[in-house]
């Protein structure tokens, strides 16, 4: 039947480089990619380009942060965001070997107050399994503390987040039957507050 895809699929069109590149379906080269060029003042000036800072500067102004104010947190967060990575306990913390990671955890509560269903919502700043099975919620702070008791601020700070962060742990504890702690990180100070969530346990904020 004359009508019939032939039986041989004829190969003229794809026999030679040119023409195969003219009737690819798909064809990508180095014409297709940008490559960026940074341009600063003065001669034979190497300048390092800070990635990380104009992520953040982004970030700052995808918040509605105003001009006047940009430039003095942008300078915070980066200091904040290297005292981290400096930190042994802050690498420990963004360690990517963790099981189950989450950040900027999303969490609906669903409540009924007055025959009217109403929904709350709350966020974790990290979360993650360790290599103890245990889940850890942690909030990061960006509080500093210019006086002598260190001590005492952490303890008023723990006091102060002590109900949000229970309350955290007590949502993921109907999710998952890990052992939860808690902790409260300060890059700015490379403090790390922490205590354990126990479900079935009053708990005492002095603990």
């Amino acid at each position: 039947n004359i009508g019939n895809f032939p039986s041989t699929r004829l190969r003229r069109l794809r026999m030679k480089e040119f023409s195969r590149r003219m009737v690819s379906e798909n064809n990508l080269s180095v014409d297709d990619l940008i490559w960026p060029l940074f341009v600063c003042e003065g001669n034979n000036v190497a300048e390092k380009i800070n990635s990380m800072a104009s992520l953040v500067k982004v970030r700052l102004q995808q918040q509605g942060i105003g001009h006047l104010e940009l430039e003095a947190l942008l300078n915070q967060s980066i200091a904040i965001i290297q005292n981290m990575l400096n930190s042994q306990k802050g690498r420990w913390i963004l360690n990517s070997q963790h099981q189950k990671i989450k950040n900027e955890w999303s969490l609906t509560q669903r409540i009924t107050k007055e025959s009217k269903v109403q929904f709350e919502n709350y966020y974790i700043d990290r979360s993650f399994i360790d290599e103890n099975n245990i889940r850890w919620i942690i909030d990061y702070k960006t509080g500093d503390h210019q006086g002598s008791d260190l001590k005492q601020f952490l303890k008023n700070e723990k006091l102060r987040y002590f109900d949000k962060m229970q309350k955290y742990a007590e949502l993921v504890s109907h999710l998952e039957n890990n052992h939860i702690k808690i902790g409260l990180y300060y890059p700015a100070l490379d403090e790390f507050i922490s205590w354990d969530y126990y479900k079935e346990r009053t708990f005492q904020k002095n603990d």
